[in-house]
């Protein structure tokens, strides 16, 4: 018993010692990345994989406010990149960033509804053919949760809509509010109630309403530029990144034409970078 308890410890100490003795390159990144970002942070990863000879990234897409409490609670990664600069700076303030971080991208807010498609739940539903029909009595909305970032920023476009377009009334934010009958974790929550008509509409980033699942399911409703929001998205290194040279290498990918490209062809729009990143290779929107 003893002998095999030895051998035991034995195997597993040097299969420690061999992943221990793996390059860092080899073990790759990875990348927390907001869920809006999904399908523009694969194809940019893909592209930065073949860049560095297949080192591979790894994605973990959420809301941004629950990876800032993933790595919080000690979930290790590389590169964090936030839907708004808030939870941005709660990540900061717990230590976890290195250096600055640089916004890299923008979006903004619509509204979308599920297409009149002659499914049977078509039947029952309160159509919501402009904004004030976010108010209408009876209308069920997917809504996100206050903390999360599109969900802050929707509370903010509600308001500003109120101040801005007289004829909704100073009421209605708290109409619109009470019509919410789902509160949802992360954009790609909301997006998929309305899709799957479980609910008559539901406020979303632009990006999301464009992806090839979605745009044609749905029809989307402008925000007037006036009361709509510019959500900057920032990037950053962490201190628990196993291989910081690699981390910071991406973060300059996505800075570059290349990723900028990828991200306008997303619907994103692009953000200035600040002081400490001019000298790195940012695009100009065109």
């Amino acid at each position: 018993m003893l002998l095999w308890t030895w051998t035991l410890l034995l195997l597993i100490t040097s299969a420690v010692g061999c992943s221990s003795s793996l390059d860092q390159s080899e073990r790759g990144i990875m990348i927390f990345a907001a869920s809006s970002l999904t399908e523009t942070f694969q194809e940019a990863g893909q592209v930065f994989e073949e860049d560095e000879s297949k080192i591979p990234v790894r994605f973990n897409f959420a809301g941004s406010q629950l990876l800032r409490a993933q790595l919080e609670f000690g979930a290790k990664a590389d590169v964090f990149a936030s839907a708004d600069e808030y939870q941005m700076d709660l990540t900061i303030g717990s230590g976890l960033v290195s250096g600055s971080p640089v916004q890299f991208a923008s979006n903004q807010l619509v509204v979308i509804t599920p297409l009149e498609d002659g499914r049977d739940n078509t039947a029952h539903r309160v159509m919501v053919r402009d904004l004030g029909g976010l108010a209408q009595e009876g209308a069920k909305l997917a809504l996100a949760l206050p903390e999360v970032p599109v969900g802050v920023y929707t509370r903010e476009v509600l308001q500003n809509l109120a101040d801005r377009v007289e004829v909704l009334g100073p009421g209605y934010p708290e109409l619109v509010l009470a019509n919410a009958v789902t509160l949802d974790r992360n954009v790609r929550s909301v997006v998929q109630k309305v899709v799957l008509g479980e609910v008559d509409a539901g406020v979303v980033y632009r990006t999301d309403a464009a992806t090839d699942h979605t745009s044609t399911k749905v029809t989307v409703l402008s925000i007037p530029k006036d009361a709509n929001i510019v959500a900057g998205y920032p990037i950053a290194t962490l201190k628990s990144s196993a291989n910081p040279a690699l981390s910071e290498a991406f973060v300059r990918f996505i800075l570059m034409e290349q990723s900028q490209t990828i991200l306008r062809s997303h619907g994103f729009g692009l953000s200035a970078a600040p002081v400490g990143f001019r000298n790195q290779p940012v695009a100009t929107e065109r």
